[in-house]
């Protein structure tokens, strides 16, 4: 399964349970997370790969300094564990 399934599947995951979501694309975001999702004063980072690959140095790097700043950051390799992200914040 491609990465772009597992986001874009996730993505409409979330907007049927009410999120607003953002993609973080274009100059200068090299490493930071795919997508932030929206709703109810909470905002949750997500960077979307696919099944089994792991995240990039970059990548870590971003995980840690926006969890130092008190964000939600997940990494997500699959649907399922998006489900779960998404379900876990009500």
């Amino acid at each position: 399964m491609r990465e772009s399934h597992v986001e874009e599947q996730s993505v409409d995951y979330a907007k049927t349970r009410g999120w607003m979501e953002v993609k973080l694309d274009g100059n200068g975001n090299n490493g930071k997370p795919d997508r932030v999702f929206l709703r109810g004063g909470v905002a949750v980072f997500i960077e979307f790969k696919a099944p089994g690959e792991p995240p990039s140095r970059l990548q870590v790097y971003w995980c840690k300094i926006l969890r130092k700043q008190g964000f939600d950051f997940h990494l997500v390799d699959n649907i399922q564990d998006a489900r779960k992200v998404v379900d876990s914040y009500g």
